[in-house]
């Protein structure tokens, strides 16, 4: 693994939390119910949180977002994943979106290996 890839990985997540740290202090009403509700939807329910970023994981595959997918992957992890659970949501996004969805799990390996998991 080059260091320019392991950067790519780690930029994003710390652009993702320079984003949100910003908008926080520019629209602290708006960020904060934001905030409120996506911790909501993550706690634990009929669904796990595990279950949950997975699922989100996957989203962010068929949505091409570049930022979410390795947020995701990280979130994941941090949930308890397994790489392998990882993986298989992300052959599940494929099986949704196709070849789009195929080329777009690049980004979950690239997470996996700058994170050191695979």
């Amino acid at each position: 693994m080059s260091e320019h890839e392991h950067n790519d990985t780690i930029k994003k997540l710390n652009e993702v939390k320079d984003t949100m740290q910003t908008l926080g202090k520019k629209f602290p009403e708006v960020m904060q119910a934001f905030g409120t509700f996506f911790q909501g939807v993550d706690k634990p329910g009929a669904l796990d949180t595990k279950t949950k970023k997975l699922i989100s994981l996957a989203i962010s595959i068929v949505k091409k977002c570049s930022y979410c997918v390795p947020y995701y992957v990280n979130r994941a992890l941090e949930s308890g994943a397994t790489v392998e659970e990882i993986l298989e949501a992300s052959i599940v996004a494929m099986k949704m979106d196709g070849g789009p969805g195929l080329m777009h799990i690049r980004w979950v390996l690239d997470a996996l290996k700058d994170l050191g998991k695979i």
